[in-house]
């Protein structure tokens, strides 16, 4: 242990304390004039001794806070073993009231769309209060993916996540003038100057995604369209 020890020379007991809440040490000792007020400002610890009489083997074997401490740093995460760490939470929701509801279920709804995830913004989506289309009935609700991102219309253009021609696409929107932002990891971007969704997939999906009519358009290989076995328009060749 003494081995793999070292000691940080600091200016201060304020630049001390950024530099142990750094490595968020599995024991930290605190001796020091006015010890208190110093060991109240470290944030990142496993278990704090307080002044020089409070060695760490007295926390170990003998007042017994705990001997089972984060090492490697993960105190800047995880706290040491308690009876807390027995417990098990149980999280659970119900939802009776639909209209109540509905601004969370929207919320949920366009959440699901930025980040790309289809299946989840579809399950918000058709939860959604129904309005009556004055006969009595509800109206029919559209989970389709072309109404997802907006009120009014737009182009849902399909375009490849990865592969040999995703970098060509990429390239192709640059030379068009498209102007979008595509946050990391969400397959879905919104074009600022013309009404058009970016919608980014497997190219081995594109093809039934526009045969299902999820997209009005996408770019992918022939050999991807005749594997898909979908009926489309081909545009360009």
């Amino acid at each position: 242990a003494v081995q793999k020890g070292f000691a940080v020379l600091v200016g201060d007991i304020a630049e001390a304390v950024r530099v142990s809440d750094r490595i968020a040490p599995e024991h930290l000792e605190i001796q020091t004039a006015d010890a208190q007020a110093v060991g109240e400002s470290c944030a990142n610890y496993g278990g704090l001794f307080i002044g020089a009489h409070a060695a760490e083997v007295l926390g170990d074997y003998g007042a017994g806070p705990n001997h089972t401490l984060p090492t490697g740093g993960t105190a800047r995460s995880f706290g040491g073993l308690s009876v807390f760490t027995f417990l098990r939470t149980r999280t659970w929701m119900r939802v009776d009231d639909a209209h109540a509801a509905g601004t969370m279920i929207s919320d949920a709804k366009r959440l699901g769309e930025m980040e790309g995830l289809f299946g989840h913004a579809a399950a918000a989506a058709a939860r959604l209060a129904p309005a009556p289309n004055g006969t009595g009935s509800p109206s029919k609700r559209d989970v389709s993916t072309k109404r997802w991102d907006t009120t009014s219309d737009r182009l849902h253009f399909a375009l490849p996540k990865k592969g040999r021609i995703a970098e060509k696409c990429l390239q192709f929107l640059k030379a068009s003038g498209l102007e979008y932002d595509r946050p990391e990891r969400v397959d879905v971007a919104l074009v600022r100057n013309l009404p058009i969704t970016l919608v980014f997939l497997p190219a081995a999906d594109i093809a039934k995604y526009v045969g299902e009519g999820n997209v009005d358009l996408g770019i992918t290989g022939e050999d991807i369209i005749a594997e898909a076995g979908v009926s489309v328009e081909r545009e360009m060749a």
